[in-house]
């Protein structure tokens, strides 16, 4: 795990007795040594005392030096309730059932959000279960990979209360950083996920986040920094999933294949089927149509209901000219994939040059709302949509620059890979 310290420990509970049992171990080549070990018995209404004195001994122990701040959010009592906390540790679990799942099934955040109401009538100054009411719905926003205004109104109202409560919840600023990026307000985000990495310095999703904070903003040094960062801290195989698929499109969009391709064969030990799509996405980027048929063949057989596959074969054929087979594809691709999609334009285009103009604008009017999600300079390398543009000087000017730019931020990274910084 990378860990110098292993803090172990054993917790029961019979009626209002409760009985804590924990040892330090250190970590020495491989092998384990026991540091301290004490048994805590306590009445149950002593349990956030006993959490406060258990963290300071442990800090003793390590000769931590802890700042006021730090003793101040150690002692730091939640809820006088414990009811209302227990109600949040539900909360929390039913909200991490839907994140790891595979169908993200609303069930689960409705849960989240009963169980919070619940714990906000029992204690109403209770500022985690504002905080969960907002994780919810901000979660709650998406109907295939679109934001919903509405809740994302919602979480920042709950966000806010739950700070407004508690000023030292470092998860409640790191989740309104989020809220912030879905609205492009990157400042916001920045600031927000700093004052969580203040309060909470191993806060894998801070950092995370504000990786992503600086790929919106096209700083890819600072992004692949945090991101790498990130990767460091986190010890949950979903998030580091997340972590080693935005340092692929980071190393995407500095232009850098080769590195890129390690970080798809890592990918590719948590999940082969986005590993298959990211292996799609570099063969479209260097404009290897032919390759790309053959994989969007494998796509759709491995695949047959998930519409990434039916995407990829319809970017492919356009990429050959095969213009009609294109749109049947886009007809499958919809199939699966619902009304509401990412990168709708192309359905409009492929639409477009079949002749079906009315469809065609639906599709191009509703893209033009949203704007472009994701992209690189590579991608207008290669990519047929941009065929008629090839010839204008002031189209290659423009790669001119996104090539000169790409070529600064790969050096850039390169060097600090050599000092030790990434």
């Amino acid at each position: 795990m990378g860990v110098t310290y292993i803090l172990e420990g054993s917790f029961t509970k019979h009626e209002d007795d409760v009985k804590l049992i924990v040892q330090l171990i250190i970590t020495k080549s491989g092998e384990e040594e026991h540091v301290w070990a004490n048994e805590y018995n306590k009445k149950w209404d002593e349990i956030f005392s006993l959490q406060s004195e258990v963290a300071q001994t442990i800090a003793k122990e390590l000769n931590a030096a802890i700042t006021p701040d730090e003793k101040s959010l150690i002692n730091k009592v939640p809820t006088p309730d414990l009811t209302a906390y227990d109600l949040t540790l539900q909360a929390q679990k039913f909200y991490y059932d839907y994140f790891l799942s595979a169908d993200r099934s609303k069930a689960e955040l409705e849960k989240v959000k009963q169980l919070s109401k619940t714990a906000l009538e029992l204690d109403p100054g209770f500022a985690q279960a504002y905080y969960w009411l907002g994780n919810s719905s901000l979660s709650d926003q998406y109907v295939y990979g679109f934001p919903l205004p509405f809740f994302l109104d919602t979480a920042l109202y709950f966000f806010n209360k739950a700070l407004k409560l508690d000023p030292t919840l470092a998860e409640a600023y790191a989740e309104r950083g989020r809220y912030y990026l879905e609205k492009a307000q990157t400042k916001k985000a920045v600031d927000d996920l700093n004052k969580s990495i203040s309060l909470s310095p191993n806060n894998s999703l801070a950092y995370y986040l504000l990786g992503a904070s600086y790929s919106i903003d096209r700083d890819f040094v600072n992004a692949l920094i945090n991101y790498r960062k990130a990767d460091e801290l986190t010890k949950s195989d979903a998030t580091q999933l997340s972590i080693l698929d935005m340092i692929f499109w980071t190393y995407a969009s500095a232009g850098d294949f080769q590195k890129q391709e390690l970080y798809r064969q890592k990918l590719e030990q948590f999940d082969p089927q986005r590993a298959l799509s990211r292996k799609c996405s570099m063969l479209e980027a260097e404009g290897k149509y032919e390759e790309l048929l053959t994989e969007a063949e494998k796509y759709i057989i491995q695949y047959p209901e998930i519409a990434d596959g039916y995407d990829v074969k319809a970017r492919a054929l356009l990429g050959i000219g095969s213009i009609k087979e294109s749109e049947d594809c886009i007809r499958l691709r919809l199939k699966y994939s619902g009304p509401e999609l990412n990168n709708a334009h192309r359905v409009g285009i492929v639409l477009w040059m079949n002749g079906k103009t009315d469809e065609a604008y639906k599709w191009l009017r509703e893209y033009e709302k949203l704007g472009f999600m994701v992209g690189t300079h590579e991608s207008i390398k290669a990519d047929p949509l941009f065929n008629n543009l090839r010839n204008d000087d002031e189209f290659k000017e423009i790669i001119k620059r996104a090539n000169e730019k790409a070529d600064e931020i790969r050096a850039r990274i390169n060097e600090l890979e050599e000092q030790g910084v990434l």
